[in-house]
């Protein structure tokens, strides 16, 4: 079983903004106690106060982790790793991790491809190896690592397998057809000389031995039986239609025995009739199968530019609030200033108000004296 790393960086590993930190803790509790979605939103309001920030986008990718949102998941894993790189950090051991929750992802999401992508989930695969690989190249005794290296081999050679088989039985099934086809052909010929009186139950009896063989090996096949609308039909239309060309070959050769010609030679061209609507239904169920593998695979395009286009509407909210924010603490930076200089003002009206109490009170002292000196008698030097 692989195992997951999953790293909550500590605050103390970087310098944050007081307000990115305690966002961050926020984050990192509602991530442990499994509330993702608010994890999120409070790893995304630190982004905005440190948006170049490793640890955070890397803790952003745990939580899509969680989530079961692997690709999400990985695409800020690998955010994590260019911001580390451009920043020239040197953390090793963010950059192994970052690397090895890449590879679960990788991993993770190829297992449920198996039954319906083969191509996607081989590239998966060899993307969670080389993931493992550069996790490995930080950590190289890592067991935890190797193991999951290994388990990401297995996988792909498992799929790789699946591969080979597949395109074996569509070589398989190639090869059936052309046979169907030239079987076809040599009855009309078949029926065309029993026309002109030149029949030949030898060549008859013939072709019936290859077409029972061709039949048996086509009913080995198992191939897809398609949808019916009667419930009560099980059987694949192309084995039915080999059945009855069976039925009108036996019967063809039992006329041909009898030298009944005619009835001979119509049974022949019924024969080559249903060999050639056998080969038409055999046709139609592989078109009907490529449809379908370019349905899912158009399901999966189409999925993943919703969740582009998506992500674009997230962005464009993210930098509606981030104008929104601007504009607020731009209008508070206005009001703090007014209200800075209305506080300004008050202060220099108090102090001129001070400053004439105290000339007057200056003037007033002046006067005093003035006045004691005008009542002022002379004392005697000479005592």
């Amino acid at each position: 079983m692989m195992r997951r790393w999953l790293l909550l960086m500590a605050f103390c590993l970087i310098s944050f903004a007081g307000e990115a930190e305690k966002l961050l803790k926020q984050g990192n509790n509602a991530l442990n106690e499994e509330k993702y979605d608010d994890a999120l939103s409070l790893y995304d309001k630190a982004l905005v106060e440190s948006p170049e920030n490793p640890y955070l986008i890397f803790n952003k990718g745990v939580a899509y982790f969680k989530q079961g949102e692997y690709e999400k998941a990985m695409k800020e894993y690998k955010l994590a790793v260019e911001k580390l790189a451009s920043q020239k950090r040197g953390d090793s051991a963010l950059e192994a991790r970052a690397f090895a929750s890449m590879g679960n992802a990788c991993f993770l999401q190829a297992k449920p491809l198996l039954e319906s992508n083969l191509d996607q989930a081989s590239a998966l695969c060899l993307g969670a190896v080389a993931a493992f690989d550069e996790a490995l190249r930080i950590r190289p005794e890592d067991a935890a690592l190797l193991e999951n290296r290994k388990a990401a081999r297995m996988l792909l050679k498992k799929i790789l397998g699946i591969k080979y088989m597949q395109a074996k039985e569509q070589q398989k099934q190639q090869e059936m057809a052309q046979k169907l086809k030239e079987l076809a052909e040599r009855q009309k010929q078949a029926a065309d000389e029993t026309a002109q009186q030149k029949p030949d139950v030898q060549k008859q009896e013939q072709l019936n031995q290859e077409t029972q063989e061709l039949m048996e090996q086509m009913s080995g096949q198992n191939q897809p039986q398609p949808q019916q609308q009667d419930p009560q039909q099980q059987q694949n239309p192309i084995q039915e239609a080999m059945q009855q060309a069976r039925q009108a070959q036996d019967d063809a050769t039992q006329n041909l025995k009898e030298n009944q010609l005619p009835a001979a030679e119509a049974k022949q061209r019924e024969a080559a009739e249903k060999l050639e609507e056998a080969l038409k239904q055999g046709q139609q169920q592989q078109q009907q199968q490529q449809q379908n593998q370019e349905g899912d695979d158009k399901q999966e395009q189409d999925k993943d530019k919703q969740e582009q286009e998506k992500e674009g509407d997230d962005k464009q909210e993210q930098e509606k609030d981030k104008q929104d924010d601007s504009e607020e603490q731009q209008q508070q930076q206005e009001q703090n200033e007014q209200e800075a200089q209305e506080n300004k003002e008050e202060p220099k009206e108090d102090a001129q108000e001070a400053q004439e109490i105290i000339d007057r009170e200056r003037q007033d002292k002046k006067e005093r004296e003035q006045g004691e000196k005008r009542n002022y008698r002379a004392v005697p030097m000479d005592w």
